[in-house]
Formats: C-alpha cells, structure tokens, sequence
C-alpha cells in the first residue's frame, strides 16, 4: 500500500482555505498512492472552543473530502470538529468514496481543555479497505495510551492524526515507535507545522513507522519538519510473515 500524508501550516478557523490547501496540493503532485492521512482537525486547527467556528458548514467540509477521495479513487483519513446535537466530538473519518466510517476520540486532551467542550467517543472502530487491509484510526493524545491500539490480530496500520506540539515532540517520536513495536504493525503518525491560534508551535515529524519499529519513509531528517506531500510504501506480506515467524501477539495473557 503506497501511502501519502499531507504536512502542513493550518490556517486558524479557516475551513475552506485549508481545504483549497490540501485540494491544490494533492493535485499538484504527479505521484499516485492507495491512501491520504491529514492531521488533527485538519480544516481549523486545533481549536479548544468549538461554538467559535461561526458558520462553517460540517456537511460540505465532508462532501468536499468524499469528492477529492472519489475524482483521485483513494482513501482519506483526517480528523474534524463535527456536532450531533448539542454535542461536539473530534471526529476521524475514514472516507472511501462516498462512504464514510467514524471514529470518535475516546482520550480528550483534559490538560489544554479539550475535555470542557467536547464528548468523549466509547470505542474504537477498526476499517477493513477495499483491499483486505485493516486500518485503526485513531487521534493524537490516543497515542499515549496502548491499551486502545492494543492488537489481537485484527490490525495492520494504525494511523494516528495529530495536532502535536514542539515541547513534546521527543515523546511522539518514542510513543509511535512504540505502538509499531508492541502491536507488530504499522503506525503512521500525521503532525501539522507552525504556530496556531493557541500560540502553540508544531514541527511536524510526521513519519510511517514499521513492525520492526523502523522508519519506512521516502524523505529525508531535513524534511520531516517542513510542510508538503510525502508518500511511503508498506509491505503487509512482510509484516505478516514477520508476525508468523515471531507470533508474539499470541502470547498475550494479561486481560483488562
């Protein structure tokens, strides 16, 4: 599976820039891949206070996404601000044309206030792709807690869209690698760059990391902290020969 993932500058609170962003830069590049990750709220940054959003419209920001998924014929996963009700959850999706899988995040980031405007989701939902391949996505501070991408064998890549700051940056690195580990799988974190409206900085350092627990990505140390479209491959027969050879997976014993 070759897969993208677009690194990038949010625009604070300004859906359809972000959107034109993205549009124009997948249709600028002149590669092709099966699968596009975008990071945390990928259309407004990270905001706190989801009722400042004024008249955006969730609907349209969605049909947009499904549009791009079904005019280039691959798959997307990103996380959005979407409202149920009086409720608010930091949404994945995971678009396949014009079908769209959900996942709501369980872990709200209590420390910087998520957790005061925001409704918790209850468990992930694992996607099975056109290809047979099983694909967890999950939301930044998710990624700090293993029990939810805890793999009894019905996963092969965990994805996890992120909005993850430049102080903590040494513990994303260490915590993706060690989810790929663990889990004998793949792991794909997706960061954003710049400042944003929380006055909070971002470097990046999105990054596919294998079953091995080592880098699989095309670009380079330099590059893994500037903006633009990067494309990685992952080998699923590898990775499951790799888990038949070392079936540690199954040896697990402990049950919460």
């Amino acid at each position: 599976m070759r897969i993208a993932w677009i690194q990038y500058d949010i625009t604070w609170k300004n859906s359809n820039e972000n959107i034109s962003f993205v549009i124009e830069t997948v249709e600028s590049s002149q590669n092709s891949f099966d699968l596009l990750v975008l990071p945390e709220m990928f259309d407004t940054g990270f905001v706190l206070d989801p009722t400042d959003l004024g008249d955006r419209d969730q609907e349209a920001v969605l049909n947009k996404i499904q549009q791009l998924s079904i005019h280039h014929t691959f798959d997307i996963v990103f996380s959005m601000i979407w409202k149920e009700g009086d409720d608010y959850f930091n949404r994945a999706f995971y678009v396949a044309g014009n079908h769209a899988s959900h996942y709501d995040k369980v872990h709200l980031f209590a420390p910087g206030g998520e957790a005061k405007y925001f409704k918790a989701g209850e468990e992930r939902n694992t996607i099975k792709t056109k290809g047979g391949t099983s694909v967890l996505p999950l939301i930044c501070y998710d990624l700090r807690f293993p029990e939810i991408s805890r793999n009894k064998g019905d996963i092969d890549l965990i994805i996890y869209s992120a909005s993850w700051p430049e102080a903590r940056t040494s513990h994303w690195d260490t915590l993706l690698k060690a989810r790929a580990i663990e889990n004998q799988c793949y792991v794909l974190g997706v960061n954003r760059v710049g400042l944003d409206g929380n006055n909070l900085n971002y470097i990046g350092h999105s990054q596919l990391i294998d079953f091995y627990g080592n880098k699989v990505n095309t670009h380079n140390e330099v590059s893994i902290e500037i903006q633009g479209l990067f494309i990685a491959e992952a080998d699923f027969s590898k990775m499951h020969s790799f888990r038949n050879k070392l079936p540690f997976l199954k040896d697990i014993s402990y049950k919460n």
